[in-house]
């Protein structure tokens, strides 16, 4: 993934496109004036995230304490 985002900002520095992405991913490029952000007024783009693991893996009693309190955080 990280490296479609850097393909991604390579576009876009070259003016070939604009895009969506998280500030997180572009402060460098900020920092070093090689792009401009725009905050796009009343737009909530929502992601879901996933917690994915091998279903053959047997977690601990530290790791299934862990993942029962992250759910309990983001239900």
């Amino acid at each position: 993934m990280a490296e479609n985002t850097q393909t991604i900002k390579s576009l876009v520095q070259a003016g070939l496109c604009c895009s969506f992405v998280s500030s997180k991913a572009i402060e460098n490029e900020l920092k070093l004036g090689l792009i401009k952000k725009y905050k796009v007024a009343d737009l909530n783009l929502e992601r879901n995230f996933y917690f994915v693991y091998s279903k053959e893996r047997i977690f601990s009693h530290l790791e299934k304490n862990f993942i029962d309190y992250i759910a309990s955080i983001y239900k």
